[in-house]
């Protein structure tokens, strides 16, 4: 972690010799050090983009600089922004409504949905990083792969999918299927022939 030192001094008059009644003065470097770890929380801001504008003398070209990488063209929040709710959702699982709670205590006012539509926008730039993920890891010779119940929250119950996973000892793919058949076993594994680790 950074550490940011904080000096802590007493006024004159709180310096004064109980015994001689002179004032103390600073033992050159001489301090007791402590080390306390403390919170800078998240802060929002709105940054005002500036493109300047520029043209030529003969006044038939005109042309603006370029402004910062948008998720969404136009759209009014950052790609930090969208990482930002991503790694609170799927890292920390916390949910967007709670997000939008944080947030508006931190004077942020956004709802549920536009931190979703982060979400599918910032999905759709990683998307190529997904599709690399499986062939990745069916290029090892050893690799973990399993499936589990997965159960989605339709609307007047749950409903049960399975997840399927594969993984190396520097990936892990997840693919979510509504079957536990071994075609779905057969799709993801496609022509491996190496070693598969998994339970009984």
């Amino acid at each position: 972690l950074p550490v940011e030192i904080v000096p802590h001094t007493m006024a004159e008059e709180d310096r004064v010799c109980p015994i001689c009644q002179q004032t103390m003065v600073e033992m050159g470097e001489q301090a007791e050090e402590s080390e306390e770890i403390t919170v800078i929380g998240v802060e929002y801001k709105i940054l005002q983009h500036r493109r300047q504008k520029y043209r030529c003398r003969c006044n038939e070209q005109v042309v603006t600089a370029p402004g910062p990488a948008k998720l969404i063209p136009g759209g009014r929040y950052s790609v930090d922004f969208a990482v930002h709710v991503a790694e609170q959702k799927y890292l920390d699982h916390l949910p967007l409504e709670r997000q939008v709670r944080k947030m508006r205590r931190e004077g942020l006012r956004v709802t549920s949905q536009t931190l979703w539509d982060q979400l599918w926008a910032l999905a759709a730039v990683l998307r190529p990083v997904y599709d690399k993920l499986l062939p990745f890891i069916l290029s090892f010779r050893v690799i973990c792969a399993d499936e589990s119940v997965w159960y989605l929250l339709p609307k007047g119950g749950r409903k049960r999918w399975y997840i399927w996973g594969a993984a190396c000892p520097f990936a892990v793919y997840y693919r979510l299927d509504p079957s536990r058949e071994g075609r779905v076993a057969e799709e993801m594994l496609g022509e491996f022939a190496g070693k598969i680790v998994t339970d009984g």
